[in-house]
């Protein structure tokens, strides 16, 4: 019986945990990208060489939202975000970045 109780007790733990990695690696669905940990867990899993991860941390972002709202925000987030991977996504192809 003692062994029940300890498996259950590893059960309950592991799920707990997995319900973790659940939460930290979702979308951010205002942003349409993925959350830092959740780009950070995919980072780890790519093939190949190690790789440079930066993230741009926007000071006063509730300041921001309230002068210009949400919404226009988190469209320049995206566009931001876009304007990254598009230039990357030229970098890898040798040709220069389309400025939009």
């Amino acid at each position: 019986m003692a062994s029940l109780v300890i498996e259950l007790i590893k059960y309950i733990d592991e799920n707990h945990k997995l319900r973790q990695q659940v939460e930290e690696l979702s979308w951010d669905e205002p942003f349409g990208m993925l959350t830092r940990p959740a780009f950070l867990q995919y980072c780890r899993q790519l093939p190949g060489k190690p790789r440079w991860v930066a993230f741009i941390d926007l000071n006063d972002i509730g300041c921001l939202n309230r002068l210009h709202r949400y919404t226009e925000m988190d469209r320049r987030i995206r566009a931001l975000s876009l304007e990254f991977t598009n230039a990357r996504a030229s970098q890898r192809a040798g040709t220069p970045a389309m400025k939009s």
